[in-house]
């Protein structure tokens, strides 16, 4: 569930600071669930949103404090979903090279060098 992301990411985020390390932005959680993100971002209540779970509404706290922020993404677009299902094998070389495109070659040490 996204709020127990956001509950690690909280956590991360106070861990750092007690070692010295300060994060100005806030941590976006990129989101393909547009009501998760509304609740996130929208203050008020209405007759829909009065039963809405605590753990959503400490979301709602934090994205009103700027520590976190949400976008929206596009479910195929989800890079954890490779982490997180069973995906046909296009989708799934799709975020393979997402996730591999940031790994330089020349940024390899040690055994795993090329």
């Amino acid at each position: 569930d996204g709020t127990d992301s956001c509950n690690v990411v909280i956590w991360l985020r106070s861990f750092l600071l007690e070692v010295g390390i300060e994060i100005q932005e806030p941590i976006l959680f990129h989101e393909d669930n547009e009501a998760y993100i509304t609740i996130g971002k929208t203050v008020a209540t209405t007759k829909r949103s009065e039963h809405i779970d605590v753990k959503h509404l400490v979301i709602r706290y934090w994205c009103k404090e700027d520590v976190l922020d949400f976008v929206y993404c596009e479910s195929y677009d989800q890079l954890t979903d490779i982490m997180t299902k069973c995906l046909i094998l296009p989708y799934f070389r799709r975020h393979r090279a997402n996730c591999m495109s940031d790994i330089h070659s020349d940024d390899v040490t040690g055994p795993f060098k090329p």
